[in-house]
């Protein structure tokens, strides 16, 4: 990501603050050389809540972490599994995603054996292979890969832990897609809960490393050494924040997408029973969740993006359950709704062609 494609990002993202929930930033960010000016912070976010999945459907609102250790073995990890995922994703843009995972299955027992099944290094690997199994379909795969990955972040970090409750939104995630979205909703809903407070924090870190004068050049010329590695700090903290804001940016969509899909999917039958009392008005507020993460998908990654057309696959799915379950009135909803979906994504794909 270029300077100018990071403030359009940033911006993008600021403008949607008001109505998007958040996801922590994952296990480590290498933040590149971005830099931009951030302007006047927007309202602190406040994520919607719908009330577990056993105590009715009513909405109410409310208001990434790294592995913990500095030794020499910890360093030596990341920096190894840093390198084998980068040849990995090298592979897959190159249209050979099948060696790239063939390379991570093959290297993964290797990396257990010198660092530990539990060492987040580990848990990187098994968070790459399970996004990549998800978007391909493998849901059993996805689930295996994604637990193991949950699994490592709760032993390092807790349970509560930032890390933790991002991978959990992935385990989420496949777990919806694998039929189970009993286990998916309170994963998906807890991680939600820890994501606005990360996003949050990130917000209020990027607002509080304003630049040191109007212009940062001039002041840079009468500056001591001190005052220069101050400000050297302060702008590495600021590109920080903004790399982790854009990985926020994308990640939340897609929590708060399955988050309302898994729901369905649990309550699908209650909400066609009620649909004349309050299942109709129910099935609306879900559907506008997964329309706006959507369209905040889209302001990070192209209509053709794994991302966009995993949700449209599952979205797709979860109306032939509905079909075949015999909900009429929820699967016909779900059916209009799937065509706004795919007539969002479209207008987007015309409008990046043009």
């Amino acid at each position: 990501m270029n300077r100018s494609q990071a403030v359009r990002a940033l911006r993008g993202l600021l403008a949607a603050t008001s109505r998007n929930g958040a996801l922590p930033g994952g296990t480590r960010c290498l933040a590149e050389g971005l830099g931009v000016q951030h302007a006047a912070a927007p309202p602190a976010v406040v994520a919607t809540r719908i009330q577990a999945p056993g105590r009715g459907f009513a909405a109410a609102t409310s208001d990434g972490g790294g592995g913990g250790g500095s030794s020499d073995q910890r360093n030596s990890a990341w920096e190894e599994v840093s390198s084998l995922s980068a040849a990995a994703t090298e592979m897959a843009e190159e249209g050979r995603p099948e060696e790239a995972k063939a390379l991570l299955k093959r290297e993964l027992p290797g990396l257990v054996e010198k660092y530990g099944a539990e060492d987040p290094s580990v848990g990187m690997v098994h968070n790459q292979l399970a996004l990549w199994a998800f978007y391909d379909g493998q849901f059993a795969d996805a689930v295996e890969s994604a637990t193991a990955a949950h699994r490592v972040w709760v032993k390092e970090l807790g349970e509560d832990s930032q890390a933790a409750a991002f991978h959990g939104i992935r385990l989420g995630m496949a777990l919806t897609a694998d039929g189970r979205p009993e286990e998916a909703f309170p994963l998906l809903e807890k991680g939600l809960d820890v994501a606005v407070k990360n996003y949050n924090t990130h917000l209020e870190q990027l607002q509080a490393l304003q630049p040191l004068a109007e212009d940062p050049a001039a002041a840079a010329e009468d500056a001591s050494e001190a005052d220069q590695q101050v400000m050297a700090a302060r702008a590495e903290q600021q590109r920080t924040s903004i790399v982790m804001l854009e990985r926020l940016g994308r990640a939340l969509q897609e929590a708060k997408f399955y988050r309302a899909l898994s729901f369905l999917g649990v309550r699908g039958r209650e909400l066609d029973d009620k649909w004349d009392d309050n299942g109709a008005g129910a099935c609306f507020f879900l559907e506008q969740e997964m329309s706006d993460a959507v369209t905040d998908m889209l302001r990070w990654v192209v209509p053709d993006h794994p991302t966009v057309q995993a949700a449209l696959r599952e979205h797709n799915r979860l109306v032939g359950q509905c079909r075949r379950e015999g909900l009429r009135r929820v699967s016909d909803d779900l059916q209009i709704h799937g065509q706004r979906l795919a007539d969002l994504v479209e207008e987007a794909r015309n409008g990046k062609d043009g």
